[in-house]
């Protein structure tokens, strides 16, 4: 069988100062054996070379244990170990080198721990491995040289003790498959982003009768999170000293929920004195449940007003909404303020950090998590419904006293009885007549 033993490229490839043989096209040759019988099969792993020569060992039998790898972007690696016997004799290697002996070897291990190795025993008589040994020289394996053993007496053959570790592994060799082709979207990464920092400690809420402020000459965020919270079905009202129709293009806010904080007179501008705003908030609070209010311009009230006037709003104002479980939100350079006069202003409004505003902008879905956008519950909406019935009903009867109604809370209790209010006037009458009658007993006494 030994003349029908086929070797390519054993011309020079292991002759020729350990280096590969080029064909005239450009193309390697690789140094391959006889095929043999194909007795098994495997892919790469920790301990799968140590099983295989023991297998080999342990039944004395000869060819020889191949192992090729096809790592991406590199020259393909193709290795050979010839056994006699079950005892290796010959080691090969190729890839930009060949390389012999034991330090075929050693790469020989390395690959052989890759999953992405594919590794192949192949039985084939003792005659033509000594073919194979004749032709490959160089390749030789001194057995009994301790620098290519750790065998200690009593342990058995080297290669059948032969571990690799799997702190050696690489991540991209472990996995080879798993190389992604599709970017991940836009929106699943900010998702993502936006649920790691929710369970990372960002746990801040938008919360029914908070009172905010964003502390930025820019407010762009604060905009924003406003259109958002529209989106979500949330009444909103905006007063700022932006015009109307940029906000509606820019953050797609509504123009009929929009003021523009001016003396010009236009459809949509407010007259920045504080009584307007006042009752322009106002009503809008009484005509929602759980409304956002987003104001820009506290510097510009201030200017015109003072800042003592300006604050005094601010308090009103917050009173209103904590009271009635609505939102307000604002944004001014704090900056703009002397020391004591910032104190007082976040004494009433609470401020905003800016990673916090960057997390309820990253998604705007999670707001529906928020307090604010949940639904009330029934005690809630019938509070609120008889606030309603008892301002409209004195809007019918007064309208001034409808107007000052709106600057506190008022209405929500029950009408009373006519057959009780009868009695009671009766009572009242009675009263009144006794003491008449006890007062002229005392005038007589004292005549």
């Amino acid at each position: 069988m030994a003349k029908n033993f086929v070797v390519a490229s054993i011309l020079s490839a292991p002759f020729n100062n350990g280096k590969c043989e080029f064909t005239p096209t450009g193309c390697v040759k690789m140094v391959e054996l006889a095929q043999g019988e194909v007795v098994e099969s495997r892919r790469g792993g920790a301990d799968i070379l140590a099983r295989l020569t023991n297998d080999m060992a342990r039944l004395g039998r000869s060819g020889h244990i191949r192992i090729e790898r096809r790592p991406k972007g590199i020259m393909p690696r193709i290795s050979q170990i010839v056994l006699r016997e079950g005892k290796p004799i010959l080691a090969l290697h190729e890839a930009d080198n060949l390389l012999t002996g034991l330090e075929a070897l050693l790469e020989i291990e390395s690959d052989c721990s890759a999953l992405d190795a594919t590794i192949s025993l192949h039985v084939q008589e003792i005659e033509d491995v000594d073919v194979i040994a004749k032709l490959f020289p160089a390749a030789y394996l001194d057995l009994e040289a301790e620098n290519i053993s750790n065998h200690r007496e009593g342990e058995g053959e080297w290669w059948t003790k032969s571990r690799i570790l799997k702190s050696t592994w690489k991540r991209e060799e472990r996995l080879p498959e798993l190389e992604p082709s599709v970017e991940t979207p836009e929106f699943i990464r900010q998702k993502s982003k936006a649920m790691l920092e929710r369970h990372g400690g960002i746990a801040e809420m938008l919360s029914p009768g908070q009172a905010l402020i964003y502390d930025s000459e820019d407010p762009a965020k604060l905009f924003q999170l406003t259109s958002d919270l529209a989106t979500h079905g949330r009444p909103v009202l905006v007063i700022s000293r932006y015009e109307v129709e940029e906000l509606n293009v820019k953050y797609d806010l509504p123009i009929e929920s929009c003021s523009w904080l001016s003396n010009a007179e236009t459809d949509n501008s407010l007259d920045p004195s504080l009584e307007t705003i006042r009752m322009k908030i106002d009503a809008f609070l009484w005509a929602n449940k759980r409304a956002v209010v987003a104001f820009e311009g506290l510097e510009y009230l201030a200017s015109i007003h003072g800042d003592e006037r300006m604050i005094g709003m601010v308090r009103d104002i917050c009173d209103g909404v904590k009271l009635e479980d609505h939102l307000f939100l604002s944004t001014a350079d704090l900056t703009a303020f002397n020391l004591s006069k910032r104190q007082l202003l976040t004494r009433e409004l609470d401020v905003v950090k800016p990673e916090t505003l960057d997390h309820w902008l990253l998604e705007d879905d999670l707001l529906l998590d928020h307090p604010i956008c949940m639904t009330p519950d029934q005690d809630e909406v019938l509070w609120i419904e008889s606030q309603l019935k008892k301002v409209l009903a004195d809007n019918l009867q007064s309208p001034v006293s409808a107007a000052d109604s709106m600057h506190g809370i008022s209405g929500g209790e029950e009408s009373l009885d006519p057959q009780e209010i009868s009695d009671a006037t009766g009572n009242l009458s009675a009263m009144m007549q006794e003491w008449a009658g006890d007062s002229e007993i005392e005038s007589m006494m004292e005549n």
